[in-house]
Protein backbone atom coordinates (compact mmCIF):
# COMPACT_ATOMS: atom_id res chain seq x y z
CA UNK A 1 0.00 0.00 0.00
CA UNK A 2 1.09 3.72 -0.93
CA UNK A 3 0.01 6.11 1.99
CA UNK A 4 0.05 9.70 0.45
CA UNK A 5 -0.90 13.14 1.81
CA UNK A 6 -2.50 15.90 -0.27
CA UNK A 7 -1.38 19.22 1.28
CA UNK A 8 -3.54 21.66 -0.90
CA UNK A 9 -5.73 24.63 0.27
CA UNK A 10 -7.87 25.10 -2.80
CA UNK A 11 -10.58 22.41 -2.88
CA UNK A 12 -10.97 21.97 -6.49
CA UNK A 13 -7.29 21.11 -7.09
CA UNK A 14 -7.18 18.81 -4.13
CA UNK A 15 -9.89 16.84 -5.55
CA UNK A 16 -8.69 16.77 -8.83
CA UNK A 17 -5.40 15.50 -7.18
CA UNK A 18 -7.66 12.50 -5.63
CA UNK A 19 -9.09 11.56 -8.90
CA UNK A 20 -5.85 11.16 -10.59
CA UNK A 21 -4.74 9.01 -7.55
CA UNK A 22 -7.85 7.02 -7.79
CA UNK A 23 -7.14 6.59 -11.90
CA UNK A 24 -3.67 5.55 -10.65
CA UNK A 25 -5.66 2.89 -8.12
CA UNK A 26 -7.55 1.54 -10.97
CA UNK A 27 -5.11 1.20 -13.96
CA UNK A 28 -2.47 -0.31 -11.45
CA UNK A 29 -4.44 -2.93 -9.02
CA UNK A 30 -2.93 -0.51 -6.74
CA UNK A 31 -3.99 -0.15 -3.19
CA UNK A 32 -3.79 3.77 -2.28
CA UNK A 33 -4.30 5.69 1.64
CA UNK A 34 -4.97 9.12 0.93
CA UNK A 35 -5.17 12.02 3.80
CA UNK A 36 -5.90 15.39 2.64
CA UNK A 37 -4.61 18.67 4.53
CA UNK A 38 -5.89 22.29 3.48
CA UNK A 39 -3.04 23.81 5.04
CA UNK A 40 1.06 23.02 5.88
CA UNK A 41 0.24 23.86 9.39
CA UNK A 42 -2.82 21.58 9.78
CA UNK A 43 -0.02 18.80 8.89
CA UNK A 44 3.01 19.73 10.71
CA UNK A 45 0.51 19.37 13.72
CA UNK A 46 -0.32 16.28 13.06
CA UNK A 47 2.01 14.43 11.27
CA UNK A 48 3.28 11.13 12.01
CA UNK A 49 6.13 9.36 10.14
CA UNK A 50 3.21 7.28 8.22
CA UNK A 51 3.77 8.68 4.44
CA UNK A 52 5.22 7.68 1.87
CA UNK A 53 4.89 10.31 -0.60
CA UNK A 54 3.39 14.16 0.30
CA UNK A 55 2.20 16.14 -2.56
CA UNK A 56 2.68 19.58 -1.65
CA UNK A 57 1.23 22.97 -2.24
CA UNK A 58 3.94 25.70 -2.01
CA UNK A 59 2.09 29.09 -1.31
CA UNK A 60 -0.86 28.29 2.04
CA UNK A 61 -2.11 30.69 4.00
CA UNK A 62 -1.17 30.08 7.59
CA UNK A 63 2.01 27.99 6.58
CA UNK A 64 3.49 27.90 3.24
CA UNK A 65 4.64 25.02 1.97
CA UNK A 66 8.35 25.43 2.35
CA UNK A 67 7.80 25.94 5.86
CA UNK A 68 5.96 23.08 6.58
CA UNK A 69 8.50 20.49 4.61
CA UNK A 70 11.74 21.95 6.34
CA UNK A 71 9.76 20.80 9.55
CA UNK A 72 8.35 17.86 8.07
CA UNK A 73 12.13 16.88 6.96
CA UNK A 74 12.83 17.38 11.01
CA UNK A 75 10.26 15.15 11.78
CA UNK A 76 11.10 12.28 8.87
CA UNK A 77 14.12 11.64 6.88
CA UNK A 78 12.36 9.26 4.24
CA UNK A 79 9.18 10.63 3.11
CA UNK A 80 8.87 12.13 -0.33
CA UNK A 81 8.22 15.68 -1.04
CA UNK A 82 6.63 16.65 -4.10
CA UNK A 83 6.11 20.31 -4.84
CA UNK A 84 3.19 21.62 -6.78
CA UNK A 85 2.14 25.74 -7.40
Amino acid sequence: MIRIAIVEDDTGYRSQLGKYIEQYQSDFSETVSVSEFSDGLEIVEKYKSEYDIILMDIQMKHMDGMQAAMRIRDMDKNVIIIFNK
